[in-house]
């Protein structure tokens, strides 16, 4: 008898699959916004059992959120990755990876607001002690603004620092959550940024 060589097809590639997870508020919302806008999308919600298969067959990945960005780089380091909504400190970096940060940087949040309100140099920024904003002096310095740069506990807090700064600049930049009661109290008295 004659044996026949057995040939192997390669896996069947999945084109760009969409990584996170569906029970994050925040990141069902950017997956549902990239599956309207993609349809062929292939999807692997990070908690699936198949997750880790459907990434090793990937040719792109997009992942929404770090947990999945993470999981994309263990699984699949060769495979290109794409990430959404990772905060710059936990972004992954190297050959085949890019994305866009959660924050936005001090310096485009800044040129905006001039752009709009050209006369207005002087900002303050109110953020959560355990998120700063980086390079808020700097950005501002360049665009010939001043900053003035508070740190609250939390979004009670935010309130309070709004009525301190509020009345000695021409805009608050509200880096972390902010109360509709503070919102309302200040709208049309100071541009709220953020």
């Amino acid at each position: 008898t004659c044996a026949l060589p057995i040939s192997r097809a390669p896996p069947a590639r999945a084109g760009v699959v969409l990584l996170g997870s569906e029970h994050v508020a925040d990141e069902k919302i950017a997956l549902d916004a990239a599956r309207s806008s993609a349809p062929s999308l292939s999807f692997a919600d990070e908690d699936s059992a198949d997750a880790a298969e459907q990434l090793r067959h990937a040719d792109v990945i997009l992942a929404v959120g770090t947990r999945a960005a993470t999981m994309a780089r263990t699984v699949a380091p060769e495979t290109p990755l794409v990430y959404a909504m990772v905060p710059v400190a936990e972004a992954p970096t190297g050959k085949g990876v890019t994305g866009v940060a959660l924050e936005v940087p001090a310096y485009a949040t800044l040129a905006q607001w001039k752009q709009l309100r050209w006369d207005g140099t002087r900002v303050a920024i109110v953020h959560d002690k355990a998120a700063p904003v980086a390079d808020a002096g700097k950005a501002a310095a360049a665009l010939g603004m001043t900053v003035t740069v508070r740190a609250v506990d939390g979004p009670e807090h935010v309130g309070a620092a709004i009525d301190e700064l509020g009345p000695k600049v021409d805009a608050v930049w509200i880096a972390t959550t902010l109360p509709q009661a503070a919102a309302a109290k200040w709208r049309g008295r100071v541009a709220l940024l953020g």
